[in-house]
């Protein structure tokens, strides 16, 4: 498609066919020529390659064929991105879905990612503790809690007993009012 392609009205003579233009794209165009000489290749050479495996030269044209192919398809990918960019987005559309983006994808995937980092220190941070051997005495950890809780409750129980001032006080204001 070398020629741009203009509405039919403003063209002089007759509108032509489909199938010319595509004729014309692949006999004048690079990419054209490419797509037509890669699947001539491919044509030549896959029945020869079903029924015995190629000679080096022909896997060589082979090979020329493959690229050929795949330079037409990278070409007609890149072609239709265009075409879809000018046909579909226009240029409030793409303002409004630039914005969604910055506005809410962006910040989305902001969060996520440090959830993600977070969670990886943390997961770092525990496989580092557990590595050192800190973890090895872990059958000694309920006795631990529970000489914990006993000094706690002991704890408790004397400073129930005992008087604080400034409770005491707070609580006789409380009484007066």
């Amino acid at each position: 498609m070398s020629d741009p392609v203009r509405p039919a009205a403003l063209l002089p003579g007759e509108v032509p066919s489909r199938w010319r233009l595509w004729r014309s794209w692949l006999l004048r165009t690079f990419p054209g020529r490419a797509l037509t000489l890669g699947a001539a290749i491919k044509a030549i050479t896959w029945p020869v390659n079903l029924f015995s495996t190629l000679p080096p030269v022909l896997e060589a044209i082979n090979m020329v064929g493959s690229l050929a192919l795949l330079f037409a398809l990278a070409y007609g990918i890149t072609r239709y991105a265009v075409w879809a960019k000018r046909r579909l987005l226009w240029r409030v559309r793409r303002r409004l879905i630039l914005s969604y983006v910055f506005v809410g994808v962006v910040p989305a995937l902001l969060v996520i990612t440090f959830f993600l980092l977070a969670g990886l220190i943390l997961a770092f941070n525990v496989s580092a503790f557990s590595e050192v051997g800190h973890l090895d005495h872990f059958n000694e950890f309920p006795q631990l809690l529970d000489d914990l809780f006993d000094d706690l409750i002991v704890a408790v129980r004397r400073h129930r007993h005992s008087r604080n001032p400034i409770l005491e006080r707070r609580s006789n204001t409380q009484r007066i009012n």
